[in-house]
């Protein structure tokens, strides 16, 4: 893992506040001697657990999908931890994503955007989110390689067209001003986008959540893939991590999605 492109250098590593998961997992610290386990204290032998999944994100992008997957990263359930992994004010191209996850597996450790250091261990999930956009034949190279450790979920143009599936459930509305050219086509989704959602504000990224559920629908509805296994147009793969997101939380969900609202009404001094 290149941890420059952090803004730090590995000979720095233990001077980086350190998340919590790298000294805990599952209920038990991880001591600094390799294969000894010191029990939680407060653990009880035959006391339930709840084992929790750790599902690492590396992005293409920064902006809207750090903003849609913030909720779940600064969660608390015990059943779900995100990390979101990706380049601040540029995000990563294929290459470098694919980079940083067998560089992760190797050292069994990985570095979010804000410079939190995580473990990896494997079972894992690890996803790659990226755009086709213009990446196209160097995506076709990248998954030339297989790695079951980890997955890449790809939307075509771009990440939004999942936002758009949130609120639209087919992408007829977008075919009649439709760009030909490839290089434009992400730009115009996003201000279209914004435009059908006008007179709501436009598309909030993190407030989407709620309508995740309709989002995954509408996704798989529309799904199709070419002849070399990218996402047609209009079609995204993200509906992947939808639903494992949903099957993982269960009523956490919900009781993320109520206690955020909380927080927006106290903040705006709404009761």
């Amino acid at each position: 893992m290149d941890l420059d492109s952090f803004g730090y250098s590995k000979a720095e590593v233990g001077k980086i506040e350190v998340s919590p998961d790298i000294e805990e997992r599952d209920g038990m610290s991880v001591s600094e001697e390799p294969g000894e386990l010191d029990l939680k204290e407060g653990y009880m032998k035959d006391a339930p657990t709840v084992e929790t999944v750790h599902v690492f994100i590396i992005s293409g992008g920064e902006d809207k999908e750090r903003d849609y997957f913030r909720l779940l990263c600064n969660a608390k359930s015990p059943r779900l931890k995100v990390i979101f992994i990706s380049k601040k004010h540029q995000g990563l191209t294929p290459t470098q994503m694919k980079q940083e996850a067998e560089e992760g597996i190797e050292e069994e450790c990985f570095c979010d955007m804000d410079n939190q250091l995580s473990r990896y261990f494997d079972g894992d999930k690890i996803f790659m989110v990226t755009d086709v956009d213009h990446y196209r034949r160097e995506l076709l190279e990248q998954m030339a390689e297989i790695n079951p450790a980890y997955q890449w979920i790809i939307s075509n143009p771009c990440f939004e067209i999942w936002l758009f599936y949130h609120y639209f459930d087919n992408p007829g509305i977008l075919r009649p001003d439709w760009p030909d050219e490839d290089r434009i086509k992400s730009q115009h989704l996003k201000s279209k986008l914004n435009e059908l959602r006008k007179s709501d504000g436009g598309v909030n990224a993190e407030a989407a959540y709620g309508l995740m559920d309709r989002a995954i629908v509408n996704s798989k509805k529309n799904y199709g893939e070419d002849c070399e296994g990218i996402p047609e147009e209009f079609a995204t793969q993200m509906h992947i991590i939808g639903e494992m997101l949903i099957g993982i939380l269960r009523d956490d969900f919900e009781g993320m999605l109520v206690g955020r609202a909380a927080q927006a009404r106290a903040f705006w001094g709404f009761k």
